[in-house]
């Protein structure tokens, strides 16, 4: 599942993937820069 969408959608990642931890929200957040 990849993120392209940066502000609502991080925050919806997070709200559904709870359990994960910060690091893997950072990862997602680093691919996203990378995406955009």
């Amino acid at each position: 599942m990849q993120v392209v969408d940066k502000g609502a959608g991080d925050k919806d990642v997070a709200v559904m993937f709870e359990p994960v931890t910060v690091k893997h929200i950072a990862a997602l957040l680093l691919r996203t820069e990378w995406v955009a």
